[in-house]
């Protein structure tokens, strides 16, 4: 199965990588897609915060990392993933 992690990341938690090692071992695979918002002012530009959450998965194999705008839901269905995967705060 392939799920679908959606964020801001900014700035990436360990409570993110966490739910995304969770993710890998109950899922197989994980797609960590950081969203593209314009509107907001992030800590951290989109390319940095693409590049913490590589550094931080390295060791998972089954992780990969995109960037995307707009609906969760589109980028889901563009990625062929089988479920969304989210935390709670």
């Amino acid at each position: 199965m392939k799920a679908l992690y959606p964020g801001s990341f900014d700035p990436l938690t360990l409570g993110h990588l966490d739910l995304i090692s969770k993710g890998c071992e109950l899922f197989g695979e994980v797609l960590v897609a950081v969203l593209e918002n314009p509107e907001k002012k992030p800590t951290f530009d989109l390319k940095t915060r693409l590049e913490q959450i590589r550094l931080a998965t390295d060791h998972l194999s089954s992780v990969e990392v995109i960037s995307f705008k707009g609906l969760t839901v589109r980028c889901a269905r563009e990625n062929n993933v089988d479920l969304i995967l989210r935390g709670l705060r």
